[in-house]
């Protein structure tokens, strides 16, 4: 059988077989890539970008004076600006908040010289080709159609579920849009004191405000405990599993997961847990996240290894980093509290382990 033949080497020609597929996340690194470009071709952008707050750069229309870039930013932004930074429309998508996309930017050129994407892609198709025809040769010759089918649809299920969450995340702008459109109205009615406070109010509470069943004393006092909730929340790690004892193998000195993306590497741990630790991110760290979705890959590039707390080997993290060839564990509990920021540690991501170094 073939499980059999495979063995331990499963995971690896599972990764061989599903290194390279044409995504929309590929399309828009490709676009990314444009960008770094024409900034690294202007010194005075690039010197810009690499000292000055990338939210100050675009508070104070400061790439005005860089025409060429200015217009391929706009137009990025225009075609991807849909990107969300969180799965959850109150936090505005890069369109909102674009100076996050200039951050990126200032990652890669602090990088150096990276190579064109379709160089990588290039490598990984052959890789990918070479894998399957080489994997074929272990099939009966009855079941090799049956499996070239399956290998087809892996790869083609893995970039619908990119095309998918690319063009449903588009929902964000206009939701959020409309939202904050309500909220507005609410502040001047001094109802709430800004916008965004409607996103803490329920559907039921809101009926309830309007049709004078709740007084704007009351609903305040709604949107403060909501707020302080949220805020108490996003500074709690949540149990694993809801309602189950967490119960971890990991330990003091190593962390086990998921094979993610096969590879050893070597490094001082960055723990990001949002797009406003992208700022403090340094070239050739090992990325520590609960999570990643697409936004977030240009910090790929310029990580030396990845590590999520959750996660499979069809996840964001796990697929992306196969893609552009660095080592992941996925699925790590508490990666995070375990290995801290600025640990050395040897991410294996063949057998799914971090080893504390120092």
């Amino acid at each position: 059988m073939v499980t059999l033949q495979c063995g331990d080497q499963a995971a690896s020609i599972y990764d061989d077989l599903t290194c390279f597929v044409e995504t929309k996340t590929g399309e828009v690194n490709r676009s990314l890539y444009c960008l770094y470009e024409i900034a690294k071709s202007d010194l005075d952008l690039t010197e810009l970008l690499l000292k000055t707050n990338r939210r100050t750069i675009v508070e104070q229309n400061l790439l005005s004076e860089h025409a060429v870039f200015d217009a391929a930013f706009q137009e990025f932004l225009t075609e991807h600006g849909h990107r969300e930074v969180d799965f959850d429309a109150y936090h505005p998508t890069w369109s909102g908040q674009p100076w996050i996309v200039l951050e990126t930017l200032r990652l890669m050129l602090e990088q150096g010289d990276i190579p064109h994407p379709d160089k990588r892609d290039r490598m990984l198709a052959n890789r990918q080709e070479q894998a399957q025809n080489v994997f074929l040769k272990t099939i009966p010759e009855y079941a090799a159609q049956p499996v070239c089918n399956l290998i087809e649809l892996c790869q083609t299920y893995t970039a619908l579920d990119d095309i998918e969450h690319y063009h449903t995340t588009r929902l964000s702008v206009p939701f959020r849009k409309a939202v904050v459109a309500l909220g507005e109205h609410f502040v001047k009615q001094q109802w709430i004191d800004t916008a965004s406070d409607l996103f803490f109010i329920s559907e039921q509470q809101l009926n309830d405000l309007v049709e004078q069943r709740m007084t704007c004393t009351e609903l305040q006092s709604v949107v403060r405990e909501n707020k302080e909730a949220y805020q108490h929340q996003l500074q709690n790690d949540p149990p694993f599993e809801l309602g189950a004892t967490d119960i971890s193998s990991s330990t003091d000195a190593t962390v086990n997961g998921l094979p993610g993306s096969p590879g050893l590497a070597t490094g001082n741990t960055c723990i990001v847990r949002s797009v406003e630790d992208f700022a403090d991110f340094v070239p050739g760290s090992i990325l520590i996240a609960k999570t990643t979705n697409p936004a977030w890959t240009p910090l790929f590039y310029v990580a030396s290894a990845v590590i999520t707390e959750s996660g499979g080997p069809l996840s964001h993290g796990a697929v992306t980093a196969r893609e552009i060839g660095i080592p992941a564990v996925v699925g790590a509990r508490d990666a995070i509290s375990l290995l801290g920021g600025e640990q050395v540690v040897e991410v294996n991501g063949t057998t799914g382990s971090v080893a504390l170094l120092q």
